[in-house]
């Protein structure tokens, strides 16, 4: 895997504001072009637009830390951040709103696997008819109800078993 390099080109990059702007920071502060493009990518951000940062980002732009760090912080709600100096937050939004529950996560996803992995684990060791007692096991041990518990085992099982026979 290489890592991306911020030797960017800027006689090469078409006529942008923010490539303009970085031209300009980097010749009349005569810094690398690299840390022009950071100082815009943020100057942008903090007026809440985030095309300069997009546009840089796709072009291959690598950002110094200080960047990633501001980007964090917005990215982060109560992060601790004053509003003078983030005005603006960056948030995730769905382009297609749908009506209803959202689909699960990373995380609940990732725990419904543990569950299903314990329980499983469990049945094995008690061997056949344990089903009952492993669910109750697992939950009395991850602190779960063992509706929960019950739930997240047979809706996994039951996709793995969708898989195996597709």
């Amino acid at each position: 895997m290489s890592i991306p390099s911020n030797d960017v080109d800027i006689e090469n990059q078409p006529d942008q504001p923010w490539t303009i702007e970085a031209e300009m920071i980097s010749s009349i502060r005569d810094v690398p072009i690299a840390e022009a493009i950071d100082l815009v990518i943020v100057r942008y951000l903090k007026s809440g637009d985030t095309r300069a940062m997009a546009w840089w980002f796709y072009e291959g732009h690598c950002p110094a830390r200080i960047t990633l760090n501001y980007i964090a912080c917005m990215l982060q709600p109560g992060s601790g951040a004053s509003p003078d100096s983030l005005p603006f937050e960056l948030i995730t939004k769905s382009r297609k709103p749908k009506r209803g529950r959202r689909k699960k996560g990373p995380e609940p996803l990732l725990r419904d696997w543990l569950i299903f992995r314990n329980v499983f684990d469990r049945m094995s060791e008690l061997g056949p008819g344990s089903y009952d007692s492993a669910i109750k096991n697992v939950a009395e041990l991850d602190g779960l109800d063992e509706h929960s518990v019950k739930r997240a085992y047979d809706t996994l099982k039951s996709r793995i078993q969708e898989n195996d026979h597709s």
